[in-house]
């Protein structure tokens, strides 16, 4: 069912189904082979299933994008299909701040249409 997916607060995956498309971004904290463990800013975690490992090892922060498999579990699992790797140096605490302002009660400033934007301040002569 994998796309992209839906970029979302870590301590969100209870509100998503099973099977649905996500992304999530957190700090590595566990790495093996078969799966990793990754936490938000709030200590909350979630398990990563079939990681892809060339991601994983030079990283302390990565995004991941999969399927959901079990979002009520102690620990929610995604099934991951992508990651991206976000290096060593990373606030996840802003991000994640940032992630609830465009998702929460003010993402209606940041969902302007196309129609709506006036790019004429961002041309230059």
């Amino acid at each position: 069912m994998s796309k992209l997916g839906t970029l979302i607060p870590l301590d969100h995956l209870s509100k998503h189904q099973a099977g649905e498309s996500v992304r999530v971004v957190a700090k590595i904290v566990k790495f093996d082979a078969a799966e990793a463990v990754l936490e938000g800013p709030n200590s909350k975690q979630v398990r990563i299933l079939n990681p892809n490992t060339d991601n994983y090892t030079n990283s302390r922060f990565i995004e991941v994008m999969g399927d959901i498999k079990d979002p009520n579990g102690e620990i929610p699992s995604i099934d991951e299909v992508k990651s991206v790797s976000y290096g060593n140096k990373f606030n996840l605490s802003l991000h994640d701040r940032m992630l609830r302002l465009v998702s929460g009660n003010y993402r209606a400033i940041f969902r302007a249409s196309p129609s709506e934007v006036d790019d004429s301040a961002m041309e230059t002569e």
